[in-house]
């Protein structure tokens, strides 16, 4: 019976994690951060969000091009915004909430801010582990999550 109840508990352990944190109200292909008050697209620029994932590759784009992406509201995150998106408690890649944000490119898990540090540096933030740093050039490919203020 012990034996029962434990696989009983680890089953339900490993389906929690399928769940969004309870920060995130999912909005079909918009997430809503209830702890910033922003709203993110659940999927990385060039994808699109079918059913219940995101389908599509991912496009690259350098410092500039990234931040012409905006429009109708949306707009690349600050670096501070899209640190908020690190979930801590993963060690391993992905950094984020994977029931809020799927599908992300595990070859290419870079992400522009909109934050420059210089005449031709800028942060991103690497969801492998959630660093970030102010100092890769801009004229790196790196794919970028659009967000825009309120729900």
């Amino acid at each position: 019976m012990r034996y029962f109840v434990l696989v009983i508990l680890l089953s339900f352990i490993n389906l929690s994690s399928a769940w969004a944190d309870s920060r995130y109200e999912i909005k079909g292909d918009e997430v809503y951060d209830s702890q910033t008050k922003l709203t993110w697209a659940r999927c990385s620029v060039g994808q699109e969000w079918k059913s219940d994932h995101c389908v599509g590759t991912v496009i690259y784009f350098d410092f500039a091009d990234a931040q012409k992406r905006a429009s109708g509201g949306w707009r690349v995150p600050t670096k501070d915004e899209l640190l908020s998106l690190v979930d801590t408690q993963r060690k391993n890649f992905p950094t984020i909430d994977t029931a809020a944000f799927p599908d992300m490119d595990a070859s290419h898990p870079w992400y522009w801010s909109s934050t420059s540090n210089g005449s031709s540096i800028a942060w991103y933030v690497d969801f492998t582990d959630g660093y970030s740093s102010g100092f890769i050039d801009e004229a790196n490919k790196l794919a970028i999550r659009l967000v825009r203020s309120g729900s």
